[in-house]
């Protein structure tokens, strides 16, 4: 017969032995998360922002068009500024390994501000204002660490750090629609410790601007975590990949080709060009229109 007390202790004995396991991984691991956050900022600042960061997801709504009265409007006249109330733009281009960009595309570039910098002109306003309103808001001066980059720039810092930089055709800078920024002393991933930086990750969409390259998003866009590298994308499209999450290549494989979306005041289409035109709604206001890279066209309008 077994003896009931001996096998209480051996129960007993076990239990313990478990507790203390449990709490030994349990403090290895806040170890192991405390050593990561303070080698890595950018990492610590990221999974706090992917598990306590609240967003209110904003929806893109599916918006029938069937009684809407269309324009079918020529390419040709929309790129070459010909038609009134529609401008033409760069800025939801997709750039990647995937979707390279042409060695003779079509840059919109314009100086920025006397520093002998070039941006793309359609980021260029709102970024002076998103960097103006940081300043204000933490007292951070934030500086801009590299803008445009021609290919044979781009070509050499893939040479220097290929682990860094992307290949040339498959970097944004070359369209000058990205952004590296830092702080004084506070550079690429030091740039979250500044209070500017973490601002920028916070509000940047409200000028147009996205984190290029969030945390947690690298199986989507082959690129690590970059809190530096900001990228002009236009305001109602910078809030809802905010809003919720997404990357530029998420956000472009929404939009499925002919149908419309509508959100926060602002409607969208995608579409393939037929005929060498594009329909426009005759109802949207302040028609901007934008290649995406991957041989569609994105049109934006005020509702």
């Amino acid at each position: 017969m077994k003896n009931p007390c001996k096998s209480f202790r051996r129960s007993h004995h076990l239990l313990f032995a478990l507790s203390i396991v449990f709490l030994l991984v349990l403090f290895l691991l806040a170890g192991g998360i405390l050593y990561v956050t303070m080698a890595r900022p950018d990492i610590g600042y990221g999974l706090r922002d992917s598990l306590f960061g609240r967003r209110e997801p904003l929806a893109l709504a599916e918006i029938r068009v069937e009684d809407t009265a269309m324009e079918p409007v020529p390419l040709a006249e929309i790129q070459e500024g010909k038609r009134e109330g529609i401008r033409y733009q760069n800025s939801l281009w997709l750039v990647n390994t995937a979707h390279t960009l042409a060695s003779d595309a079509e840059l919109l570039l314009e100086e920025y501000k006397d520093t002998e910098l070039l941006l793309d002109r359609s980021a260029a306003a709102g970024l002076q204002e998103l960097l103006d309103q940081a300043q204000k808001a933490t007292g951070d001066k934030v500086y801009l660490m590299s803008t445009y980059r021609t290919w044979e720039e781009q070509e050499e810092e893939y040479r220097n750090d290929p682990k860094l930089a992307a290949p040339a055709g498959a970097s944004e800078h070359q369209t000058g629609l990205a952004i590296d920024l830092y702080v004084y002393q506070k550079a690429q991933r030091e740039f979250i410790t500044s209070k500017a930086g973490v601002w920028i990750q916070e509000h940047a969409h409200e000028y147009g601007f996205i984190i290029r390259y969030p945390f947690g998003k690298e199986s989507v866009t082959g690129i690590a975590y970059e809190p530096w590298h900001i990228r002009y994308v236009g305001k109602p499209h910078a809030a809802l990949m905010y809003a919720n999450r997404w990357t530029l290549e998420e956000y472009v494989e929404r939009l499925d080709p002919g149908r419309f979306y509508s959100a926060g005041g602002y409607a969208f289409t995608r579409q393939l060009p037929q005929d060498g035109a594009l329909s426009v709604p005759a109802d949207w206001e302040n028609v901007t229109v934008s290649a995406d890279n991957t041989g569609a066209y994105i049109l934006t309008g005020e509702l």
